[in-house]
This record gives structure tokens, C-alpha cells and sequence, in this order.
């Protein structure tokens, strides 16, 4: 009879360490790097113009208190901030944004969303979300929008003037520990998922 409730005490006494061990595995490290290329803007293409930049399709905002920001320092040096800084050096590319945050993996409607709503001179405005989820996998939704501020305003057939509205609407299925590019001609995305 000893030996049992010994064996309760023991098990009782584990619990919670079973409980926190279980929680850290599904915690991840997510970097997300947004860059324009300075020759993009010598395209020839012809975009469709908006008159303004359109809300994000997304879930209810969760609360910005869910993601746990990154400081920057030689022990939390992502992934990404070697291709940042090459990036950054080669002259070819603005980054325009480059985040880092800790975050569990929750289903979507539970996950929360990294809110981009910037203004950067002479490229234009970047507006949207990025939310990182678990689903029956690993899910990272990119949905942001590009005003280029280089563009001339023009007028549609319709009347309505605007500037072209460039957008990356996706939802990949990912791994841990790969780079993931969400591709626009006007603008890129360079993702990161590491257990934290």
C-alpha cells in the first residue's frame, strides 16, 4: 500500500513539469522579412489601379499582448538577418520590414495576427497581416498590400483615379526550419518558423 501512494505522490508531484514540457514544444519562433527590389519599379507591366489600399481578409484581430516580441540581441540573431543585412548591403533591395516573435501554435480562429500598417517615403504604404497557425499542420497566412507611392495616379475607364494596389494573398502549409517566399513582382515576403 505504501509503495502506491508513493508511486501518486511521485506522479503528482511530475505533473506540472508534463504540463509546461507539453506547452514549450508547440511554442515557435516566427521571422518575417517584407523587401522591395529597386528595379522593380522599371516594370512595364500595366496593374489594375484601386482607389484606396484594401483591409486585410483575416479572422478577429487577436490581441497584440498574445505575441511575445524579440529584442534584438547576439542570442536571439534569427535566421533571417543575414540575408537582411546582404539584402540591405547589395543595394538592390529596401527592406521594409523585418520582424521576430515567439507565439504558440493555436488554430487560426485562435492564433493571433502580426498588424502591418506602415508609411515609408517614396515607396508607398504596406498594410495587412501575417498569422502563424496550426491547423492539422504547420499554416502561415501572408495577406499584405503594397500602394507604391512612384506610381503616377491615373484614371480607369470607370472614372475612379487610384494607384495600383499590389497584394500577396496566400496560405502555405509549412515545415519548421525552411524559408518560405511569398512572390510579388512589386514586392517579396521571406518567412521563418523555428520550436522555440
Amino acid at each position: 500500500m505504501l509503495n502506491i501512494k508513493t508511486i501518486l505522490i511521485v506522479l503528482l508531484a511530475l505533473l506540472p513539469s508534463i504540463s509546461i514540457s507539453a506547452t514549450d514544444q508547440s511554442r515557435y519562433k516566427i521571422e518575417a522579412l517584407v523587401f522591395t527590389s529597386l528595379s522593380a519599379s522599371e516594370s512595364n507591366e500595366i496593374w489594375p489601379t484601386e482607389s484606396g489600399i484594401a483591409e486585410p481578409q483575416s479572422q478577429s484581430m487577436a490581441s497584440q499582448s498574445e505575441i511575445v516580441q524579440l529584442r534584438s540581441s547576439s542570442e536571439n540573431k534569427g535566421e533571417l538577418v543575414n540575408i537582411k543585412e546582404r539584402m540591405e548591403d547589395s543595394g538592390e533591395y529596401i527592406v521594409l520590414d523585418y520582424r521576430k516573435w515567439r507565439q504558440l501554435a493555436d488554430s487560426r480562429s485562435q492564433s493571433p495576427v502580426t498588424v502591418y500598417d506602415s508609411r515609408y517615403e517614396d515607396i508607398g504604404q504596406l498594410k495587412g497581416i501575417i498569422q502563424f497557425y496550426m491547423s492539422r499542420f504547420l499554416h502561415i497566412n501572408v495577406d499584405l498590400s503594397l500602394a507604391p507611392e512612384h506610381y503616377t495616379i491615373t484614371e480607369t475607364e470607370s472614372g475612379q483615379t487610384g494607384r495600383p494596389l499590389f497584394q500577396i494573398q496566400q496560405d502555405k502549409r509549412i515545415k519548421s526550419k525552411n524559408i518560405y517566399y511569398f512572390d510579388h513582382p512589386e514586392f517579396g515576403v521571406l518567412v521563418y518558423i523555428n520550436p522555440s
